[in-house]
């Protein structure tokens, strides 16, 4: 697979600018050799603008100095290359490096001045994403979709710290994330009635091998089936005996018995 050098080199190569053909072809030359050499992220090629310096890192020949010194100055000339600081560097990568360098800063010293947990301002676009990205995006806290949709999860949430008595619990991610999925079928309404329902099943209010209470908000809504199903039960469900089995129904149909003298 060709490094990022080698497909600069070779876009530079198919697709020349008028820019770039108007130069001898010996500067051209002296420039894709440049782009060969250069750091392929900063786009820094030598601590130093001196022809001798740079015609070391070309493998010049001592003759070909003076070639190399015309070139440098014409590719500056162009802006093929600049020169930052005393050093020699390919301008274009050069640029897009102090960019990005620019935005990490940015990035950084926002993080500082912001206080632990706190949100980040309206139409403030998190690190890597465009405007196009979260254009109209529901994770956006002041789309009026999500308002709606917090909504709906706190007041589902409430209702169920109300009933089931855990009123130190915090309405996380996770309980959150559950909530919205079940929002997407069913209303807050039918939610709540969910809650209420639990009680009409035995298995879940700790009648079971383990004693065990099963009335989180992970349990309640953990899929569809789950609510429908509670939904539906609108009377409390018998309790079967530890170490039973259901009875099944039959068919209609006993198989004969042979017996064995």
């Amino acid at each position: 697979m060709p490094t990022d050098s080698e497909q600069n080199f070779e876009k530079l190569y198919r697709n020349p600018s008028t820019k770039w053909l108007r130069l001898p072809v010996v500067a051209r030359g002296i420039g894709d050799e440049l782009l060969r050499v250069c750091d392929p992220s900063t786009g820094f090629i030598c601590e130093t603008c001196e022809p001798g310096d740079v015609s070391l890192i070309l493998r010049a020949h001592e003759k070909e100095q003076s070639f190399v010194k015309r070139a440098l100055e014409l590719l500056l000339e162009a802006k093929f290359i600049v020169s930052v600081e005393g050093k020699l560097y390919l301008r274009k990568k050069f640029e897009r490096n102090e960019e990005r360098k620019a935005r990490h800063a940015a990035h950084m010293r926002d993080k500082r001045n912001r206080e632990p947990g706190e949100p980040r301002e309206p139409g403030e676009l998190s690190p890597g994403k465009t405007d196009r990205q979260t254009k109209g995006s529901i994770s956006d806290p002041t789309d009026p979709r999500r308002v709606e949709l917090d909504t709906k999860v706190r007041r589902v949430f409430d209702a169920w710290k109300q009933d089931t008595g855990h009123d130190r619990a915090k309405l996380d991610q996770k309980r959150r994330s559950r909530i919205a999925a079940r929002l997407k079928d069913f209303t807050p309404e039918q939610l709540i009635t969910v809650i209420e329902h639990r009680h009409h099943d035995p298995f879940l209010m700790g009648k079971n091998d383990l004693g065990k209470v099963y009335d989180g908000v992970e349990t309640l809504f953990r899929d569809t089936a789950q609510v429908e199903r509670l939904l539906d039960l609108t009377e409390p469900m018998r309790p079967h005996k530890a170490g039973t089995e259901p009875k099944q129904p039959t068919t209609g149909y006993t198989s004969p018995t042979t017996t064995f003298a």
